[in-house]
């Protein structure tokens, strides 16, 4: 399976929720880990879970809003 991986050509944008509790964050490090290249971004963001109960303090927002942005703009600028 990891084989595919290395045939991946182009910008790879890879961004996943921190609070993610069905397919844990640690997973998108180890995406990273094995697309690991020039024009490979990973973004692992606090905003972003499953159930409701995950909701993001304030103060942590005035640092992933940013972050998240960041990523949102490389993606878009892929187009």
């Amino acid at each position: 399976m990891y084989r595919a991986l290395g045939t991946v050509g182009g910008p790879v944008s890879i961004v996943h929720g921190r609070n993610d509790h069905l397919i844990p964050f640690t997973e998108a490090y180890r995406l990273h880990r094995r697309l690991s290249g020039a024009g490979v971004e990973l973004t692992v963001t606090r905003l972003f879970g499953h159930s409701r109960g995950d909701g993001v303090p304030l103060r942590r927002l005035v640092l992933e809003v940013p972050r998240f942005a960041r990523a949102l703009d490389r993606i878009l600028s892929l187009a």
